[in-house]
């Protein structure tokens, strides 16, 4: 009798054959897109973070799971985004914020918009 026994991997979770992994990145990463290392099966691999990303936003990675049993290929690695905010700021990083909140567009954030509009109504 042989007993198998896998062990958990810190980042990476399994359901199946898809892994699930999710990715704190910095908040300008997701405002400004950019590549990041990110675990998979066979080592590390680069992942493009497309501008604009949102918290919570998933991505498919095809053929970067579990091998199948008893069939061709392998399941796929999901990857859920979480932009990380820094704790504390230094006076002229806070500045440089808040003077670029100043010139902000605030159509451009439509989740706000919607929160405000429905908040002015009350």
């Amino acid at each position: 009798i042989v007993t198998i026994t896998v062990g958990e991997h810190p980042l990476l979770k399994r359901k199946a054959f898809d892994l699930y992994l999710d990715v704190h990145v910095p908040y300008m990463v997701c405002m400004l897109g950019g590549k990041i290392d990110i675990p998979c099966i066979d080592g590390k691999m680069k992942f493009e973070v497309p501008a604009g990303t949102q918290s919570g936003t998933k991505f498919r990675e095809r053929g970067k799971g579990i091998k199948y049993l008893k069939r061709p290929g392998y399941g796929d690695l999901i990857i859920t985004i979480i932009p990380e905010f820094p704790k504390t700021l230094d006076k002229t990083t806070k500045k440089q914020i808040e003077d670029l909140f100043k010139v902000a567009i605030l159509k451009d954030y439509e989740k706000y918009k919607k929160f405000n509009d429905v908040l002015d109504k009350l």
